[in-house]
């Protein structure tokens, strides 16, 4: 029988003083960064850290699209991807807009509903038919 391990919820100022100087450089660090495209399904190719791109500030920014996210003061968290070269203002970029997030969802939907099916909440039991 597999023996499987239990999330804990950890204070990441612990490993991670701050967003910028110290989460970003490990993220983007060569067998994290792989990690990260391997888990989520995107082929991200690392180009610059910290850098200003149009109207945004992106966390990481790969090939073609940027990685942003933001941990004010680790309580409200967020990460976005965005497309590089689409401008969401841009009417006629629509197209283009939707295709590629279409694309995100079902990708998004491939990698998390499994491992959304894999969770059990306390005092459930251990086996579930779907």
């Amino acid at each position: 029988m597999t023996e499987l391990g239990r999330l804990e919820k950890v204070d990441l100022r612990n490993a991670w003083a701050t967003e910028a100087g110290d989460f970003t450089p490990w993220l983007a660090g060569e067998e994290n960064i792989r990690l990260l495209s391997e888990t989520v399904g995107l082929e991200l190719e690392v180009q610059a850290t910290e850098k200003e791109v149009g109207p945004f500030r992106a966390d990481i920014l790969c090939k073609d699209e940027a990685l942003v996210w933001g941990f004010p003061d680790f309580k409200d968290k967020y990460i976005s991807v965005r497309a590089l070269g689409i401008e969401p203002s841009a009417r006629e970029q629509w197209g283009e807009q939707h295709e590629w997030l279409l694309l995100k969802l079902i990708m998004m939907d491939k990698v998390f509903r499994p491992r959304f099916a894999a969770l059990r909440a306390s005092g459930e039991p251990e086996s579930i038919d779907a």
